[in-house]
């Protein structure tokens, strides 16, 4: 092992240019880099994505309770989304926006719900399922994929209208599923992935 190049990658990334200052935001509270969140062991952690050199003007966090909670000014302020049903909402898992104002939420029961304003107002959609579902995520507006316990997957080509059931091959839990280029990829529970290619046709 060189440990001397390794020292030099090190020190390079530490001082790489930053995409953003990192903001005072309370003791308890630090955005970290790749490197950074690898040197420190902190209670928890949220995970995140950003487009490199641009922050989204919303962020979204979702959890128990039915809870979605956005900013729109970097984390200074948030405020509560609402759901057009009043009934009890479970605790979500995931939430994904095609563009400013399309975004899916999904989490336990098989519960999935849209907005079209942005965020402000959910509704629920029908998944068919009662298993819990963990992620979710859209091609485009029209077609999207969840995944969940008992190795669901849902898919939908008209923005949630109709949520069907593919065959995964799996019981085991599957937790995140991401997009790249014109193929799927789900992982989960006991190493599993899984990857298929994205068929366009509709429901």
């Amino acid at each position: 092992c060189d440990f001397t190049r390794a020292s030099a990658i090190i020190r390079k990334q530490l001082h790489a240019p930053k995409i953003r200052e990192r903001r005072e935001a309370g003791t308890r509270l630090s955005i970290l880099g790749l490197l950074e969140a690898r040197l420190i062991r902190p209670q928890t952690i949220i995970l995140g994505g950003l487009n490199e050199g641009a922050w989204p003007r919303t962020i979204f966090l979702v959890g128990g309770g039915g809870t979605i909670l956005f900013t729109t000014d970097g984390g200074s302020t948030w405020s509560e989304s609402k759901f057009a049903e009043s009934a009890g909402h479970p605790k979500l898992n995931s939430v994904h926006f095609a563009d400013q104002k399309k975004g899916w939420a999904t989490g336990g029961e098989g519960k999935i719900y849209s907005s079209d304003d942005g965020g402000k107002l959910w509704q629920e959609q029908n998944s068919h399922v009662t298993t819990d579902l963990f992620d979710i995520v859209f091609v485009d507006s029209k077609l999207g994929f969840a995944v969940g316990d008992d190795g669901t997957i849902l898919r939908t080509a008209n923005g949630g209208g109709n949520w069907k059931t593919e065959a995964s091959g799996t019981r085991h839990r599957l937790e995140r599923i991401a997009i790249a280029g014109n193929r799927a990829f789900a992982v989960g529970f006991g190493g599993i992935i899984l990857t298929a290619e994205i068929r366009r046709e509709g429901n």
